[in-house]
């Protein structure tokens, strides 16, 4: 009995020594890694087990990927629906001496006084109208220039012009100053198209023309000569209260701009227009006929024989 328990201590002594023995043998083996393309190499255990996985390698900077930018669109004219480019003027400046309540005298009232009241770039249905019936209602006659895209869009109106006795005159189908002087064909192309606007409405063909803008400087002599040759007269203006460039003048303020210019004059076109923005000019309209009859002028309209005004 004694002996086999010498023999089991002997056993487990042996065993214990050998389990030992194993873990030496392996903690001293695991220092040693094998690489499938590199000799082998020593690494400290404990250097292994404390260095952190050594970072991957930095991606390459992504390429920043820039649509190419679109070149921008050519400017364009702008559309036959927006209201045209305005004429210039000639000195709409507002003076306090005269203010609304007090005529403005003619400074050479033993001359015979003629004025011509003309609208351009009509017709409209917003003002148009409201012009006619002003006229109407002082028996005065008035010469409209009128936009050949705004005659087709309004041919009512334009037939209302005719038939209550007024004149139509041509201001070019679209205009579009920046174009419509290129050259005579497209200058005369314009004319035509306004003409037969105009010809659709009313059966009539108008030979006086007023160029968009006035005749400086964009009417050149060479367009002038070609505008004749085609058998139209042209015509500008020496008064004008400026309605279509500054902005936000009153009835009143036109009314006494008008009147102002007028005073030194015997003979005058008032340059004024009836597109849909000038609420003010209708306003005024009542006004002027008044104020300039007041000064002694009489009323007509422009015929291709009328003693034109050129700039």
């Amino acid at each position: 009995m004694r002996g086999d328990a010498v023999r089991s201590i002997v056993a487990f002594a042996v065993i214990l020594s050998l389990m030992v023995f194993s873990i030496a043998l392996s903690t001293a083996s695991g220092a040693w890694l094998i690489s499938m393309d590199a000799p082998l190499v020593k690494v400290s255990s404990s250097a292994a087990a404390s260095s952190p996985p050594p970072d991957p390698a930095p991606a390459p900077p992504p390429v920043e990927q820039t649509a190419a930018k679109a070149p921008d669109p050519p400017a364009a004219e702008p559309p036959a629906t927006e209201p045209p480019v305005k004429d210039p003027p000639q000195n709409p400046t507002v003076s306090d001496d005269y203010p609304s309540d007090k005529p403005i005298k003619n400074t050479n009232p033993s001359a015979k006084k003629i004025a011509f009241l003309t609208f351009d770039d009509g017709p409209s249905e917003e003002v148009t109208p409201i012009i006619l019936d002003v006229l109407r209602e002082h028996k005065v006659k008035g010469t409209f220039f009128v936009v050949g895209f705004n005659a087709e869009r309004h041919p009512e109106v334009l037939q209302r012009i005719a038939a209550e006795g007024h004149r139509i005159g041509n201001h070019s189908y679209s205009h579009r100053i920046k174009s419509i002087y290129r050259d005579s064909n497209v200058l005369l192309d314009e004319i035509q198209s306004c003409d037969n606007a105009i010809a659709s409405a009313t059966g009539l063909h108008p030979r006086i023309f007023r160029a968009p803008g006035g005749s400086r400087p964009f009417l050149k002599p060479a367009l002038a000569a070609k505008v004749t040759e085609a058998g139209y007269q042209y015509f500008d203006w020496n008064v004008c209260p400026g309605d279509a460039v500054v902005n936000g003048l009153t009835a009143d303020q036109m009314t006494r701009i008008t009147l102002q210019q007028a005073s030194t004059k015997s003979y005058i076109i008032v340059l004024l227009h009836d597109s849909y923005t000038m609420q003010q000019t209708a306003k005024a309209l009542p006004r002027i006929i008044k104020g300039l009859q007041e000064q002694g002028f009489t009323f007509q309209v422009i015929e291709p024989d009328t003693a034109p005004i050129h700039f």
